[in-house]
């Protein structure tokens, strides 16, 4: 099994997109929406357990405060995609990492008054299928 995301632009604005391709099929699923909100999407990231369980993670602009939202969408081989994002914090520059049995580790760096300041934020994501 192998899940491609990328984001794409429907003119207006930038979205987090998604294709399934399931183990021995001939080709890609129907490329699928992973959020519907009015705010530009950026880092989408993708990262898959031994399972075939995948979480994706990404940064959606928000123009009203200092961080973007942090949103994950989970994909579990024994159904679909799970309901709709979830937001899981605020930063920018996500990224992600998923272990072998499940657990994630997401990570971003957060804008702070008087400048720009790294700021490791980790969040244990325990997601089983």
């Amino acid at each position: 099994n192998a899940i491609a995301v990328w984001q794409q632009s429907d003119g207006t604005q930038e979205n987090a997109r998604a294709s399934r391709r399931a183990a021995l099929a001939t080709g890609w699923g129907t490329p699928k929406a992973l959020e519907s909100l009015a705010a530009d999407v950026r880092d989408v990231h993708i990262d898959m357990d031994l399972a075939g369980n995948a979480l994706v993670v990404w940064d959606q602009n928000a123009t009203t405060t200092l961080n973007a939202t942090l949103r994950a969408r989970r994909y579990l081989l024994s159904s679909d995609w799970e309901g709709s994002a979830d937001q899981i914090g605020t930063g920018h520059d996500v990224a992600l990492d998923v272990n072998g049995g499940g657990k994630a580790l997401v990570v971003a760096h957060r804008l702070v008054f008087g400048g720009t300041t790294l700021f490791t934020a980790p969040w244990a994501l325990l997601y089983q299928p």
